[in-house]
């Protein structure tokens, strides 16, 4: 019997490294994990659906063309995102780097806004 308790002790003492290093891995961990999310605007009546979209950096938005002529999606700022033109039928995506407000340079009145969450 008394044997029997030592080589269950000794299993145990064993065991009881190997589980901590195991514990220990980082693949176990609870990592943070990819939360980008991809989010829709679309093309249609000469306006984009949804007008405003909340989205975080990182976000990819896309924008389809569902309507029945060609559109662009261009930053209001100097600077900022430009699609070229987007043919009835096609899409354009990009990555969100902040805030912004776009508007279709073929015709001025389309307007949108990414707002950050």
């Amino acid at each position: 019997m008394k044997n029997q308790i030592k080589v269950l002790g000794i299993i145990l003492f064993l065991l009881f490294p190997m589980l901590f290093f195991i514990s220990c891995n980082p693949s176990d961990k609870n990592t943070t994990k990819n939360t980008h999310s991809v989010d829709t605007v679309v093309i249609k009546q000469m306006q984009f659906f949804p007008a405003d979209l909340n989205v975080k950096i990182g976000d990819t938005v896309v924008w389809i063309n569902n309507d029945m002529v060609p559109h662009t999606v261009k930053e209001s700022e100097a600077q900022g995102f430009y699609s070229d033109t987007i043919n009835v039928g096609k899409s354009w995506k990009t990555e969100v780097k902040d805030s912004a407000s776009y508007i279709c340079s073929i015709h001025p009145t389309m307007v949108g806004k990414l707002v950050l969450k």
